[in-house]
Formats: structure tokens, C-alpha cells, sequence
């Protein structure tokens, strides 16, 4: 009694074999939030068994479940991914989550516009974070995306061609700072999206540590060394 909202609600600490569909929508300025109560430890596992962690319905093209908080959780150990937004879902915030030892990507975005990320720590999985029109396939791919604060590490167990760290296949106006891209077979940083801006990140050890391939792109006091392929930036 008496404490602020935020401290009311929330998943209270403990390991819970869950896996999640999200079929609603909050409001631009009133999203839905999933958060652990307070700093408490919530951890939602898969045990190798269950496919995803928590997804959105996989339809096309309509937006089913925009203005989305994800904050506090470790995801681990499901067979697919740990996060899996399929379709056209703006406007989500994933903030202060571990993601690890899931056999697919950590975060998989297929249309998103205004989509935030800080510190997110993805280790271990398939992949780390991928961005690529899937549902509609010619949609626009991630726009207004921030992320910050992150982290990708030891993600992909395939050959030198597996899966990247941070990948946008497509998007526009986009925003990375003070992230870091580390080992795995994949590449570090690789964005096609057109107007995007790696400040202040790190990435070392992995095939190709920095690309950008898109227009009125940036590069700002990065460090990237001992990329294993071609080059570090």
C-alpha cells in the first residue's frame, strides 16, 4: 500500500517454463508493460523444450500488439528464439533483459518503426539481433531504431557465414551507442538500413566486425580489432 504503480505490479522472482503470445496492443502513450517486480529475478526458461520465449501472433500485414514494455527478465533456453516480433509491431522498449542459450536468435524484428533497446545482454544463442521484413516481406524493416547499452556476445554455431551480432537487412534512421559485438562466426555490426549512426561501440573477434551499407551512414569513435575474415571496418 502506498507504493507508486510501478512497484505494484510486476512477475514476482522465481523461474517460470512459459511461453508467451502477444496479441494486444497498448496505447502510444500508455504501452503495456511486463516487468519483474521491482529488481527482483524473474526468469522465464524454456528447458530445450518450449519454442519461444514470448512472440507476437505470426499474421499478415495488420499490427497486432504495438506499444510494448519488456523490462527486467532473463529468457534462456528455448528452441527458437527468445523474442520474436513477426509481424508489424511498433514502438516497443526492451530494457534490462539477459537473453541466453537460445537455439535461435536472441531478438528477431521483423517490421518495427520506433523501436528501443538499452541494456540488453545477448550471449550465447544462435544469433543476437536481427532485423529483416518478414511479415509483410517488402515492409519497411526496423525505422526510428535506438539501441543502447548492449551487448552481443558468443552468439552462432555456425560456419564464418552464421548469423551476426547486430544485423538490419533493412530500415532507416537508426541510432547504436555504447554496444559491444564479440566472437561468434557471424559479423559484428552489419546494417544495410540507410541513415544509421554506430557511436561509441565495440566489436572485436568476429568475422567482419563493423559494415554499414546504407546511405548517410556513420561511423563515430568506434574501436573494432581482430575481426577474423576480411576487415574491421
Amino acid at each position: 500500500a502506498g507504493l507508486p504503480l510501478k512497484y505494484t505490479t510486476g512477475l514476482r522472482a522465481g523461474t517460470y517454463r512459459e511461453s508467451v503470445t502477444l496479441s494486444r496492443s497498448g496505447a502510444k502513450d500508455k504501452p503495456i508493460t511486463f516487468a519483474a517486480y521491482k529488481s527482483e529475478k524473474a526468469i522465464l526458461d524454456g528447458y530445450k523444450s518450449l519454442d519461444y520465449g514470448i512472440q507476437t501472433q505470426y499474421q499478415n500485414p495488420d499490427s497486432k500488439a504495438s506499444d510494448i514494455v519488456l523490462n527486467g527478465f532473463t529468457i534462456q533456453n528455448y528452441t527458437a528464439n527468445a523474442i520474436a516480433l513477426w509481424s508489424v509491431n511498433n514502438r516497443w522498449t526492451l530494457e534490462n533483459l539477459t537473453l541466453l542459450n537460445n537455439n535461435d536468435f536472441a531478438i528477431l524484428v521483423s517490421n518495427s518503426d520506433g523501436l528501443k533497446m538499452r541494456n540488453v545482454i545477448m550471449q550465447n544463442n544462435v544469433g543476437g539481433f536481427s532485423c529483416s521484413p518478414i511479415l509483410p516481406a517488402n515492409g519497411e524493416g526496423c525505422t526510428n531504431l535506438y539501441i543502447g547499452d548492449s551487448k552481443a556476445m558468443d552468439n552462432g554455431r555456425e560456419d564464418n557465414t552464421g548469423v551476426d551480432a547486430f544485423a538490419v537487412e533493412k530500415g532507416d534512421t537508426i541510432l547504436v551507442e555504447r554496444s559491444l559485438a564479440a566472437g561468434g562466426p557471424g559479423d559484428g555490426f552489419d546494417f544495410k538500413s540507410n541513415r544509421t549512426t554506430l557511436s561509441q561501440v565495440i566489436a572485436y573477434n568476429t568475422r567482419n566486425n563493423i559494415k554499414l551499407w546504407g546511405k548517410e551512414s556513420k561511423l563515430i569513435n568506434a574501436l573494432a580489432y581482430d575481426a577474423k575474415a576480411d576487415a574491421n571496418v
